[in-house]
């Protein structure tokens, strides 16, 4: 409501003032001017108070519809287009703006009927979008290959289809598309929002970041790109910076779901529960299509002690999707909590059994058997003291993608656990340890691990070099600038072992 009031006051304001506003060409250049560099709401503001001054300019009528459906304000179009004449509305763009405005609206049976006679790839677009909002996806699947296969077929059409097939589940076809949409339009915003979600997925977590802040610099109040910043940056452990963002946007968007979410993500990693608890409890009748807002809020219900209050959320998304493994752990920890141990057995078993299992899945499967009476528990017990080849392969790859991914706090924890179960006598182990508690400012810790790192392994040279830069940020110039020179002689063409030399101050 604060947003729409906000909305109506600018209006108002500009109207009022009408005996001295600019000419109406004065403003249309403006209102262009805006909606080029993509600030619809400006572009709305100055083509209304045009339109006041000349009611029936059909450039600024056609501008002003573009600028609300950028809006997503499909309603408002609606009334726009309405208050068109007829010989305007006939016309084949006013059509695509009416077919698009109604999709908005969700009314696809009346934009299919709009597009019936339209033959082009804008039109096959829209019908796409119609088909998919009545849940036809054969149809719409349709829509988008004729619209690939004409002449005129747009960046636009192409970023539609990514979208569709990422949807899917087609992960390389959405690849591809959004790749040829980008390559005919480098800063066409849908385009690049599908990269930066494909990458998200892929937990390609700094490429996904640096391509939801390229859509910002384009479009800085575009919703998508707002939120999918804010998302990665909360799973890259920068908390506050999430917080600020989802907060600005919950002054918008204040039924948001998906603005909850981030905010219960990030004080989920404070293990905060009450306040996961309060943000999520008002959407309880919209988790069941939202599994991330709903595990956090079953978590949060877990530890604030209703595990059978979780159960009711965790039952229908494990039921959709059995193979998520922090899921599964987390229905089978509800159940048990809730005094259904055999169920609870019957959910963590096929985890337990698997050769990669974690010894916090063995220790609450072990928990769960003894519980039930199963003779297995002695079994799972053993086995959280002996990792196998195939957890230790895992939980070092899990480790190195945490680090690639800036996830300090997670990739410490991961290296750690290795350490813990093996032994610290692996020596890149260690070194990427160092790595991570350097920048988690834990410059004692990672000084410690950087050298034992050195004593396994003293003719290393990316070893060398990440001890000798945390000896120099310790304080050890001397002993550091030694061991980056000796780096540099085992790898000349080391160009961050120079750089880390250059910043050292050795000649």
């Amino acid at each position: 409501m604060k947003k729409t009031a906000h909305c109506f006051l600018s209006l108002s304001l500009v109207l009022a003032l009408g005996a001295c506003a600019p000419a109406p060409e004065t403003l249309f250049a403006e209102g262009e001017a805006a909606f080029q560099a993509h600030d619809y709401r400006t572009a709305r503001i100055q083509i209304a108070a045009g339109l006041q001054q000349q009611p029936n300019n059909p450039e600024m009528q056609v501008l002003l519809v573009r600028s609300f459906l950028k809006l997503g304000d499909g309603e408002r179009a609606n009334l726009s287009i309405q208050d068109m004449p007829p010989e305007l509305r006939a016309q084949e763009l006013v059509k695509l703006l009416q077919a698009e405005a109604d999709v908005l609206r969700g009314q696809f049976d009346s934009a299919l009927v709009v597009l019936n006679d339209l033959d082009s790839a804008s039109a096959d677009r829209l019908r796409a979008l119609a088909h998919i909002g009545k849940g036809d996806i054969a149809s719409a699947e349709e829509s988008l290959e004729a619209g690939m296969n004409r002449e005129d077929t747009s960046a636009q059409l192409l970023a539609t289809y990514a979208r569709f097939e990422f949807e899917r589940g087609k992960w390389n076809r959405a690849d591809e598309l959004s790749a040829d949409a980008l390559e005919v339009e480098p800063q066409l915003i849908d385009g690049i929002l599908v990269r930066a979600e494909l990458l998200e997925r892929r937990n390609e977590l700094p490429d996904s970041l640096a391509a939801f802040q390229s859509a910002l610099r384009i479009h800085p109040s575009n919703f998508e790109a707002q939120l999918g910043n804010a998302r990665v940056l909360a799973a890259m452990g920068m908390g506050e910076q999430a917080l600020e963002i989802a907060k600005d946007m919950q002054s918008e968007a204040p039924n948001s779901v998906a603005v909850a979410t981030v905010r219960a993500g990030v004080a989920a990693q404070e293990d905060d529960w009450e306040t996961v608890r309060s943000i999520l409890q008002s959407f309880e009748n919209d988790l069941a299509a939202q599994p991330d807002a709903a595990i956090h809020y079953a978590e949060a219900l877990i530890e604030l002690g209703l595990p059978g209050q979780a159960v009711i959320y965790l039952a229908p998304q494990f039921e959709r999707q059995p193979s998520w493994r922090t899921l599964r752990v987390l229905y089978a920890r509800a159940l048990s909590e809730n005094g259904e141990p055999q169920e609870a057995f019957e959910i963590m078993r096929p985890l337990a059994e698997r050769p990669d299992a974690a010894p916090e899945e063995l220790r609450l499967a072990t928990r769960i058997a003894e519980d039930a009476g199963d003779p297995d528990a002695a079994r799972f017990n053993q086995r959280i003291g002996t990792p196998t080849p195939e957890w230790v392969g895992g939980q070092i790859a899990q480790a190195d993608r945490a680090l690639r991914n800036r996830q300090w706090v997670q990739a410490e924890e991961a290296y750690l656990e290795i350490i813990e179960r093996l032994g610290s006598n692996n020596a890149m182990v260690l070194n990427n340890l160092a790595f991570v508690q350097g920048e988690l400012g834990k410059q004692n810790e990672a000084l410690a691990s950087a050298l034992a790192a050195v004593e396994l392994a003293p003719s290393n040279a990316s070893i060398l070099d990440t001890a000798g830069s945390l000896l120099v940020a310790n304080g050890q110039r001397e002993r550091g600038i030694e061991m980056l020179r000796k780096a540099a002689t085992i790898a000349p063409d080391n160009q961050t072992i120079k750089r880390h030399l250059a910043e050292a101050g050795a000649t």
